[in-house]
């Protein structure tokens, strides 16, 4: 199978969410034996990439370096301006992408086009357009105006929320259009199917959720006997629900937790850490930035926190920690969309006293914190192995290929 994936940023290297979701499939696409074509429009940052253990014989690689950083004045002005696109999907739409995606496929033959996040769902549809007999896919890693709608309700400042307000009900009017010139749109979750349901034919859903490699994790010897109890915090700090959950752990939860438990540390790390961000270090938080290596990290961690109010899709970081053995608390949010048992496999608070007393259960209680990781870990590997989630996507693919052969 010929495969061209169109992506809205670079898989490489795998080091977030979303990175790991493209690069899993481009990664099992190549393994599996096909053909694949992969068109990214990458930071201009990100000249020098790190592409991995990837075996290249099968994928061809066609970058476009552009300046993607969000920018607070075009982000007024579209809001502003009688625009049918939002700003967030307006940014990644480059002529020159597109005539390169054009020519490319004047000139070869693929047998399936799949196309990473919304944010690139202009240039499926253009094809569809343009190669009506091409079948194309659209995988939504989230419902976007979900995300954006609850940035919104969650924000304070009038003039903030506003904007959000705006730019959420610009892209649900944009994600609920452009759905449906795709052939087969790929949910990740329950929740995402039901609520793209009244807005497409439901023969053209399919829940695909997302995955861990578990070959690349190991389950952690931590001693939960440290003296010093560690909680973790690995997501990307460039995302606004992420800086606000965590600016909410730090001011609600912390508190009641070092009443408790006075040898606690809480350690963040991530990529795109704002400047303002490590205004919040002290004897009790520690914020790293990007770490290249967590697994030092992840020994020496007890307790992972997800502490989310926006959000959509899955957390992929949740199913991480579990591959690695780090127990997770989490808001409903945070840990929506992921088959897992409140209690058991996971815990689930969204109140800071509620946030506060799962984590100080775990940390007291071994035997408690010992079978909800190993609980965790089981659920993982029966559910959620990317190998089996791009064998049963592959088997989709072929059914929409035999459609359009017939």
């Amino acid at each position: 199978m010929k495969i061209l994936q169109i992506t809205h940023r670079s898989p490489f290297p795998p080091m977030d969410g979303g990175k790991i979701g493209i690069f899993s499939f481009t990664k099992y696409f190549n393994q599996y034996g096909h053909e694949v074509y992969l068109f990214s429009i990458c930071s201009d940052k990100e000249r020098d990439l790190n592409y991995g253990d990837l075996d290249f014989n099968n994928i061809k690689f066609y970058p476009f370096y552009k300046n993607i950083a969000n920018k607070v004045l075009f982000l007024l002005l579209n809001s502003l301006l009688n625009r049918s696109l939002p700003y967030n999907m307006e940014k990644y739409i480059y002529k020159d992408v597109w005539f390169t995606i054009f020519n490319f496929l004047k000139e070869n033959k693929v047998d399936i086009v799949h196309v990473d996040h919304l944010h690139m769902a202009y240039y499926g549809r253009k094809i569809k357009e343009n190669f009506p007999d091409l079948p194309v896919v659209l995988r939504e890693h989230n419902v976007e105006h979900t995300i954006l709608q609850r940035v919104a309700e969650n924000e304070k400042n009038y003039l903030k929320k506003l904007i959000f307000m705006i730019q959420a009900n610009r892209l649900r009017k944009y994600e609920i259009n452009i759905i449906n010139a795709f052939d087969k749109i790929l949910a990740i979750t329950n929740n995402d199917y039901n609520r793209l349901l009244p807005y497409v034919h439901p023969d053209k859903l399919a829940i695909v959720p997302a995955g861990v490699n578990l070959d690349e994790f190991s389950f952690q010897n931590i001693d939960h006997s440290m003296p010093t109890k560690k909680l973790v915090s690995i997501s990307s700090m460039d995302w606004l629900p992420n800086q606000d959950g965590l600016v909410w752990f730090i001011e609600k939860v912390m508190p009641i937790l070092l009443n408790q438990i006075p040898n606690l540390e809480l350690i963040i790390a991530g990529k795109g850490t704002p400047e303002w961000f490590y205004k919040f270090q002290n004897d009790h938080i520690k914020v790293l930035g990007f770490v290249e290596d967590v697994s030092e990290l992840i020994r020496n961690s007890h307790v992972a926190i997800v502490p989310l109010f926006a959000g959509g899709g899955m957390r992929v970081k949740i199913l991480n920690y579990m591959a690695w053995g780090i127990p997770v608390v989490s808001t409903s949010i945070g840990a929506e969309g992921i088959n897992l048992e409140n209690g058991r496999e996971i815990r689930i608070a969204d109140s800071p006293q509620e946030f506060a007393d799962n984590i100080v259960e775990l940390l007291s209680d071994y035997t408690i914190w010992s079978s909800q990781r190993e609980l965790a870990f089981q659920k993982v590997r029966k559910l959620y192995s990317w190998e089996a989630i791009v064998t049963n996507t592959l088997k989709i693919y072929n059914d929409l290929i035999k459609k359009y052969d017939k």
